[in-house]
């Protein structure tokens, strides 16, 4: 049994079999999603899939399972929106499917990271700069200003000599 699941995960044959099924599946839960967002089948636009999530459970609950937030969404398919903002299903279908045989894994994860990192650093930056405001604005407060404005020291001046 097991030498025969490992003959059949080797098979190219086999394994083109089985992604034209997925693909198939795929699709067809796609077609419910993309009517379930326009009635008629037409093409749709970036609006259009935004207020769906907004508003449909289920089409925020098919996306959430491939661990893809909206603003990722947005950006894939701002990459496939045609020149007058409109989404083709065939576009849809073919960038979400593409999505779901990604691994984002390690590169969601390294993003995160580097997220995370910015932030932390920034908040230090924060911190830094209420503090040196803090002091200047402490330094600022200690320095009393002069009542007056010093007087310059007057020099008298020397008539010139007529001497020879």
């Amino acid at each position: 049994v097991e030498s025969a699941n490992e003959v059949r995960c080797n098979d190219p044959c086999y394994q083109a079999a089985m992604k034209r099924k997925l693909r198939r599946q795929a699709t067809k839960d796609l077609m419910e999603l993309w009517q379930e967002l326009n009635g008629d089948g037409s093409d749709t636009t970036m609006a259009k899939l935004k207020d769906k999530w907004v508003h449909s459970q289920s089409f925020r609950n098919h996306f959430k399972s491939m661990d893809i937030e909206l603003a990722f969404l947005e950006h894939n398919l701002s990459l496939i929106e045609g020149v007058d903002g409109q989404i083709t299903f065939e576009d849809f279908a073919n960038m979400v499917i593409q999505l779901r045989h990604t691994d984002l894994g390690p590169s969601v994860s390294g993003l995160k990271h580097q997220m995370t990192t910015v932030l932390n650093e920034m908040l230090e930056l924060k911190a830094q700069i209420r503090e040196v405001w803090l002091v200047t604005k402490d330094n600022l407060h200690k320095e009393k200003p002069p009542e007056q404005p010093p007087q310059l020291a007057s020099v008298p001046q020397q008539k010139p000599s007529m001497s020879k």
